[in-house]
């Protein structure tokens, strides 16, 4: 017989904070670490994280042909919501983000909302080609600064590891929630990533999936 005392707002705020915090899986799980893809377009941030062997779980984007689009290739509907409704989002371990040149500190803050809610362990936000790398860095860090994040961009984060070719890449930043990533030994490598194929994006998937593997319960087998 259970000892806990009933909380004093009572049996449907206990449900409602399960829900929001803790929503049951409606799917068997896949073993992959579960993406949410906020601001997807048509899809090229989360094709990467497929490519990289995560699972697509939720995805937000207001334009509907791009939505249009992204339901055709992976099979799910973004949601166009103004206000997430954290009570039928699923779960997801990673937040995945481009932040659109027009309103970069609107996006971010709005990023904030799954971040302050979920928790989530990393997040990666790709900013526009033209803008500064370590200049984002350090938006997303004073934005992010009560949440217990470590912020990094992608290439301190891969220094040594990646070697980044003559064509000028996207700014990725990177946040860990209470880790550090430049100091993470799983990111680290003998052999830089080089190849045609190989993008410093694809790269920081890769490495968060080897940094962080699902527990037993939710691998493949």
């Amino acid at each position: 017989m259970s000892t806990r005392e009933p909380s004093p707002l009572g049996e449907d705020f206990d449900s409602t904070a399960k829900a929001v915090f803790r929503p049951e899986q409606s799917e068997p799980p896949s073993g992959k670490l579960r993406v949410a893809d906020l601001f997807c377009g048509t899809g090229s941030l989360s094709q990467a994280a497929v490519d990289a062997g995560m699972e697509i779980i939720y995805a937000r984007e207001t334009n509907g042909r791009a939505r249009a689009s992204y339901e055709k290739k992976f099979g799910i509907t973004p949601d166009a919501g103004e206000f997430p409704d954290f009570a039928i989002i699923p779960r997801f371990d990673i937040v995945l983000a481009s932040l659109p040149g027009d309103d970069i500190e609107g996006a971010i803050s709005f990023v904030l909302r799954y971040l302050r809610v979920r928790r989530p362990d990393t997040f990666v936000l790709v900013g526009p080609i033209e803008d500064n790398e370590q200049a984002l860095v350090t938006l997303v860090r004073e934005k992010v600064s009560d949440l217990n994040y470590v912020v990094a961009s992608a290439g301190d984060t891969l220094l040594g590891i990646y070697e980044p070719g003559a064509k000028k890449e996207a700014p990725v930043v990177l946040g860990l929630y209470h880790l550090d990533p430049i100091r993470m030994p799983v990111l680290a490598s003998d052999d830089p990533v080089q190849g045609r194929s190989a993008s410093m994006l694809k790269t920081v998937l890769a490495q968060i999936v080897k940094a962080f593997p699902p527990p037993p319960s939710r691998r493949s087998t």
